[in-house]
């Protein structure tokens, strides 16, 4: 299991736990049922737990007394934590991905400001998008999603200039992406803590769909920010992010 697996109801109400189970493990090594004997105290996160063990779980079977394979069961806890993020580095970087009829996201390409490119889900969304872009008849299609990102870092507003918390609103991260330009500032404190987040700005058809104030950032990173002497310092990260969609150019 991953933090991709970590399910979006228990992301969005912040639920951790730790769930143990009982899998019972056949003579082919599959998982054939699974129970929770030690609720995490989350329902989501029990049911996560054995949907993801059934699914993916392999194991040597059991062995009879003749040495024949046969059934047997495994037990484990898995530890849910709320993943945190690393605070966004300062600079700019460029993400490409296409989203296929069904969801599914491919010939993923992330390049950063030293033009090296890599590849893989860490850089990527979710593997499968919640719905998928349509043509004008309400086909499904595939469409390339370009989206360049810019972060710039100053010190943070202080006394009279600092701004009362915005309500925070989830935004799923398996959601299909909408082209415009979006500005989020965040200010985070010394230890990592997100103190405001809000959308500044925003153009483009995002602007249709998307309301301005909108926080949507994590409560916390996982550090906060150094000045150039090393001491930790409140800052104002200030995030642009302009999406494009188009076609999928077959001859690439």
């Amino acid at each position: 299991m991953t933090t991709n697996d970590y399910p979006s109801a228990a992301l969005r109400n912040e639920i951790s736990g730790v769930a143990r189970f009982r899998a019972i493990v056949g003579p082919d090594g599959r998982v054939s049922d699974c129970e929770v004997i030690e609720t995490s105290g989350s329902n989501v996160l029990d049911a996560a737990t054995c949907r993801l063990i059934v699914r993916r779980a392999r194991f040597n079977p059991a062995l009879d007394e003749g040495g024949n394979p046969t059934s047997g069961y495994y037990t484990t806890n898995v530890r849910w934590m709320i993943p945190l993020d690393l605070p966004p580095e300062p600079g700019t970087s460029t993400q490409s991905y296409v989203v296929g009829p069904d969801g599914t996201l491919s010939n993923c390409r992330v390049k950063e400001t030293d033009g090296v490119e890599s590849s893989g889900t860490s850089a990527c969304p979710a593997e499968i998008m919640d719905g998928s872009f349509k043509d004008s008849a309400g086909k499904p299609v595939s469409r390339r999603v370009l989206v360049k990102y810019q972060v710039t870092l100053a010190n943070a507003p202080t006394g009279t200039d600092a701004r009362p918390p915005a309500p925070r609103t989830w935004r799923g991260t398996n959601t299909l992406s909408i082209a415009g330009t979006r500005v989020t500032e965040v200010i985070v404190e010394t230890d990592g803590k997100v103190s405001d987040c809000r959308i500044v700005k925003l153009t483009g058809p995002i602007a249709a769909q998307v309301e301005l104030g909108t926080n949507d950032c994590p409560k916390r990173y996982e550090r906060g920010y150094a000045a150039a002497n090393g001491e930790l310092v409140p800052t104002l990260v200030r995030m642009t992010e302009t999406t494009v969609i188009a076609p999928v150019d077959k001859r690439r």
